[in-house]
């Protein structure tokens, strides 16, 4: 079995794609006043939508004027990448794109400065630049000292004034999670009022017809009760703290299509958005430990599957092949239960009802299994990881 614990981290590894644990390339952000302001946030809707490897954010936000007309610099602040590989990164942030800005119906130009890695980089009506003078250091370690802000000359009119502002960025990874999304939320505290009256934040990780799962820390709201589906999926109902963690609780959602929903009157954010496709590799290992029965571990597995995992799970196998018996031997040492739930989760996925009714109760008792009356088992749909995952499992070649 402990044989077993190294081939899963080593694959869990090899699947990060890059060294130091994972690639950081860019965040989204809030909006903010670059000098002092009397302007406050009445109003702001957020969308975050994953494409891919992009999160494309469309923000619209009503600001209040209580005075006369008056002109201020507005600015989008966004950290340089981490760990990345870029080339061209003087003139614009290399994992921000399609960048705009519309205040009350009439798109502003903007530019970009370069920036110190601080809060006062701007004074005496002056940005103060990052250092890139050593570029050759820049691409040897994929970072900068530094930090982008895209930055606007806008007119606000007495009383509410609008923007709709939209961008898209690069999503990042690590070892332990595949996709992160980050946002910062506490950028909004700056303008007058501290806060933002009345807020709403809607994300969609779909990006095909596939489920999804994912989960946000609980840094700016108390319970999963504060959100609500804008689809079909699940909510966990309790927060819960995930393996290897020791305080940091969260929401987990399980998607099927669209996504949730998060609203708030008064919001005044005290933490930021991180929204983390987590793989099970780290939960598999915790439960084979604790229960150390290799049965009890993949049907464990099964039933938090997140996913993702199971895409990438003939690469893992793959990576097992070092050591063929071992890894061919897995679903020998499995019982036929077992074999039969890992062998059918690609269309347990999809919402498929069983006729097998021991099968059925299984699923059903999972963390993410919608039933899909409408879906009649197609394959069409299947990946190339699907096939293998099947026919890896396929020992007695029988079907639901």
């Amino acid at each position: 079995m402990k044989k077993l614990f190294t081939m899963i981290f080593l694959a869990a590894w090899a699947l990060s794609a890059s060294a130091n644990d994972g690639v950081f390339y860019a965040a989204g952000n809030q909006l903010i006043p670059i000098v002092e302001t009397d302007i406050s946030v009445k109003k702001e809707v957020l969308s975050i939508v994953r494409q891919g490897d992009y999160a494309i954010i469309d923000v619209n936000y009503e600001f209040f004027n209580p005075t006369k007309a008056k002109t201020l610099l507005v600015g989008f602040e966004a950290p340089s990448p981490y760990n990345a590989n870029f080339s061209d990164y003087r003139n614009s942030h290399p994992f921000i794109s399609d960048f705009t800005v519309n205040l009350n119906g009439k798109e502003l130009p903007y530019k970009v400065a370069l920036v110190r890695n601080d809060s006062i980089y701007y004074q005496n009506g002056k940005f103060i630049y990052a250092d890139t003078s050593d570029e050759e250091l820049i691409h040897s370690i994929g970072s900068i000292n530094g930090q982008y802000v895209y930055y606007f000359t806008a007119e606000f009119q007495p009383g509410v004034n609008t923007i709709h502002h939209q961008y898209r960025y690069k999503v990042s990874m690590n070892i332990a999670f595949p996709i992160q999304i980050f946002y910062t939320l506490t950028a909004a505290n700056r303008w007058a009022n501290h806060q933002i009256d009345d807020f709403t934040l809607n994300i969609d990780m779909v990006d095909s017809e596939e489920p999804m799962s994912f989960q946000i820390p609980a840094t700016f709201f108390e319970s999963a009760d504060e959100w609500h589906l804008t689809g079909q999926g699940r909510i966990e109902e309790d927060l819960f703290v995930a393996p290897r963690d020791s305080t940091e609780k969260y929401a987990v959602f399980h998607i099927v299509s669209n996504g949730v929903s998060f609203h708030k009157k008064n919001f005044h954010p005290n933490g930021e958005l991180t929204v983390e496709h987590r793989t099970c590799i780290f939960d598999l290992l915790g439960v084979v430990n604790k229960n150390g029965r290799l049965d009890r571990a993949l049907q464990n597995y099964a039933a938090k599957q997140y996913h993702y995992q199971l895409e990438n799970m003939p690469q893992m196998l793959e990576i097992w092949s070092e050591n063929p018996k071992a890894a061919e031997k897995i679903p020998q040492r499995c019982s036929d239960y077992t074999r039969r739930i890992m062998r059918n989760l690609p269309w347990a996925y999809r919402g498929y009802v069983f006729k097998d009714k021991k099968l059925q109760m299984f699923f059903e008792s999972t963390q993410w299994y919608i039933a899909n009356p409408s879906y009649n088992g197609s394959q069409e749909d299947f990946s190339d990881g699907d096939f293998k995952w099947v026919k890896y499992w396929d020992l007695d070649k029988n079907s639901d």
